[in-house]
């Protein structure tokens, strides 16, 4: 009984510190470094809203026409590194 304690007390602090591993490089992105652009549509649903442009760096509504950019490709349109979503923020279609 006590090598099952010890195992599962082993794998309760081992999730814990990959928890707060996640949650400390999260906190490192420095979001401010992202270029893409919002319209700011209205939305009341994360689905509301979409990326659009040739590179994915503008945050739109779905109903609104697509939009239309150059096609040039920038570090800073990537979402993913800087750990953001084209969500529907504040009622707001925005960078999340």
């Amino acid at each position: 009984m006590k090598t099952i304690s010890i195992g599962l007390v082993f794998v309760v602090l081992f999730l814990s510190a990959c928890s707060t591993s996640l949650q400390d490089s999260k906190e490192d992105i420095n979001t401010e470094d992202f270029c893409g652009t919002s319209t700011q549509a209205s939305c009341t649903i994360d689905a509301d809203c979409k990326a659009s442009g040739c590179s994915g760096q503008v945050c739109q509504s779905i109903n609104e026409e697509e939009r239309i950019t150059t096609c040039e490709y920038r570090d800073c349109y990537n979402a993913g590194a800087y750990a953001l979503s084209c969500a529907c923020k504040e009622q707001k279609c925005s960078w999340a």
